[in-house]
């Protein structure tokens, strides 16, 4: 059926497809579906690790316990894409980054912090 379109178009045209042409569109659809479906696989496996922070490297660890875990989807995606902004599909560096990129701040941590006690004046 492909090959049929491409003849049509090319009659339409009032040129003829040389063999040569149809077998190299179709070489060429072979390459991108095997680079498609390759970037593919890739997304379903990246993209759920950046929904829950977390790397490769701790997808194979034993423990669910995940340390980096931000406190939810957003927060997940803000530590690693920056804040939401047009800069998350471009291929440039966060405008706003939550953080440097080596020290991240863990949600127990943040909890942690935020429960504390306001520090005390000294008493006289």
């Amino acid at each position: 059926p492909g090959a049929t379109f491409f003849l049509a178009v090319a009659a339409w045209r009032g040129e003829a497809l040389e063999l040569f042409d149809i077998i190299l569109f179709f070489v060429l659809l072979a390459l991108c579906m095997a680079v498609g479906s390759g970037l593919l696989w890739l997304l379903t496996i990246h993209v759920p690790l950046a929904l829950s922070n977390r790397t490769t490297v701790e997808m194979y660890y034993a423990t669910d316990r995940n340390p980096f875990e931000a406190g939810g989807v957003l927060q997940n995606l803000s530590q690693v894409f920056g804040e939401p902004g047009v800069d998350w599909v471009l291929p440039i560096r966060p405008r706003r980054p939550v953080c440097d990129g080596v020290m991240f701040r863990s949600h127990a941590a943040a909890v942690a912090f935020a429960s504390q006690a306001p520090p005390r004046a000294p008493e006289p």
